[in-house]
């Protein structure tokens, strides 16, 4: 091997181990961590390791505290192989009726963990996929009309073939920007309905920085 294959090789190698690996803490053990893989297979994006809940996580401050000891175990990680974790860990969650979600948002900034949230829950991101919406609904509703707008949607198993949306991704992402800005006009950033989702699915097709 020449100096030149040498240093191309050690290029490669050297942009190959600081790529980011996104690991994602769903809540639930349906919907979401469904969705994230048939967004790893369709874009694929090898760096992108689904951390599921046994049971579910249950309430948003406990998926943080889930969160932070994945962090942990990266940064030690890192530590034995001597180089910087760049790693991000991402904790997803509903908002549902649950207790302690903005404090729950902010423990998991100051520990350095990604929040991508969804109000009332998961089934809206999916239904951005097809059109903007903006009505504030209960998040018990929105397993039936998220069958109603998505038709690889499965209220009784809220799950679906996702990768029937992929095509649709940047539209959601689009339609998400949209309701945050309705949201930062009307005052309420936690507002019903609103996500911060595309971010996360941005950085799975390497396109945030």
């Amino acid at each position: 091997m020449n100096q030149r294959d040498f240093k191309s090789l050690k290029r490669q190698r050297t942009q190959r181990e600081d790529r980011v690996k996104l690991i994602i803490v769903c809540e639930d053990k349906n919907a979401a961590p469904d969705y994230f893989r048939a967004l790893e297979k369709y874009f694929s994006n090898p760096l992108v390791e689904i951390v599921e809940i046994e049971g579910g996580a249950g309430v948003p401050q406990t998926i943080i505290e889930k969160s932070i000891i994945y962090k942990k175990s990266q940064a030690k990680e890192a530590t034995k192989k001597r180089v910087k974790n760049i790693n991000e860990v991402w904790a997803v969650f509903d908002r549902d009726e649950h207790l302690k979600f903005e404090q729950s948002i902010q423990n998991g900034k100051t520990k350095g963990i990604k929040i991508a949230y969804v109000i009332p829950c998961f089934e809206l991101w999916l239904i951005l996929h097809k059109g903007r919406y903006d009505k504030a609904q209960h998040h018990n509703d929105m397993p039936r009309i998220c069958a109603e707008k998505v038709n690889c949607y499965d209220k009784d198993k809220k799950t679906g073939n996702f990768l029937e949306l992929m095509e649709d991704v940047k539209t959601a992402e689009s339609h998400a920007d949209w309701l945050a800005n309705a949201r930062e006009k009307d005052g309420s950033t936690y507002g019903n309905p609103s996500t911060t989702i595309q971010h996360l699915t941005r950085k799975i097709r390497g396109v945030d920085p």
